[in-house]
């Protein structure tokens, strides 16, 4: 992770996460261009919920 990361998560821990966080309505995403780098696409997890 060259010293740019502190946790690496998968797909369902990261829902638990930011659920148990207080966050809501937590999903999954697609790749987004007008959001996300083309560069990390095939090495991210994307998510959106609500606070």
């Amino acid at each position: 992770m060259g010293g740019c990361h502190k946790y690496m998560f998968d797909e369902e821990n990261l829902i638990h996460i930011l659920q148990s966080k207080g966050m809501k309505n937590v999903r999954l995403r697609e790749f987004d261009p007008e959001l996300d780098l083309k560069e990390r696409e095939h090495e991210s997890i994307y998510a959106i919920a609500e606070k």
